[in-house]
């Protein structure tokens, strides 16, 4: 994703419409908000991170889209966007590995919260 599609889906997530709204939001000039708005400038990494709080995503990955956007060659912007995607993979995986453990009936009795702990395993490799 770039600049522009992560400002609109933390819109839509905080359901607001306006750069100005997003801006007090975020406490940040309304200046700044219009610039992603319209791509004229990139988010940087505090921005990202609080983008990834707001839309409950990994940190990392918001953080790779913005430096593939932000680089200045062909090399380093797919590197980034390979790390993105990489990020994404690994992090779609753990949810639906994680979502495959437990029986709807563990997750709505929150016998996953009480129990989980007991249930880790940890091997050394020797």
């Amino acid at each position: 994703m770039n600049t522009i599609e992560y400002v609109e889906a933390v819109k839509k997530q905080l359901r607001i419409e306006s750069d100005y709204a997003l801006a007090k939001h975020l406490d940040i000039p309304r200046q700044t908000a219009s610039k992603w708005s319209r791509g004229k400038s990139q988010l940087g990494d505090e921005n990202a991170i609080e983008f990834a709080k707001i839309l409950e995503m990994p940190e990392g990955i918001i953080l790779a889209d913005m430096h593939a956007e932000r680089a200045t060659d062909t090399h380093t912007r797919n590197a980034w966007a390979r790390v993105a995607q990489q990020l994404s993979t690994i992090s779609a995986t753990v949810i639906l590995a994680v979502g495959l453990a437990f029986t709807p009936a563990q997750v709505e009795t929150g016998f996953y919260q009480k129990g989980f702990t007991n249930n880790i395993h940890y091997a050394q490799h020797r």
